[in-house]
């Protein structure tokens, strides 16, 4: 699958999926130590790719239970 992409052009597999998350400059802005509200905003939009497509071969949960233990590891949660 090609696409353009802020102009780049990018070339990709037909069963992938891009996303982005948009995080809240306000929220972020009030705290000196954003790391545990990035770790939530992070962990919650692993949700969204559940409800938004199966990627076949791909246990998301692991993934997200992987970057949970990441985040506890490194005291962001």
């Amino acid at each position: 699958m090609r696409y353009i992409y802020d102009g780049v052009q990018v070339d990709r597999p037909g069963k992938s999926l891009d996303y982005s998350l948009v995080l809240d400059y306000d929220e972020y802005k009030k705290t000196e130590d954003i790391r545990p509200i990035l770790a939530r905003d992070m962990l919650k939009s692993l949700e969204t790719i559940k409800s938004v497509k199966k990627i076949q071969d791909f246990d998301v949960e692991k993934f997200k239970d992987d970057f949970e233990f990441f985040f506890k590891q490194n005291l962001w949660i």
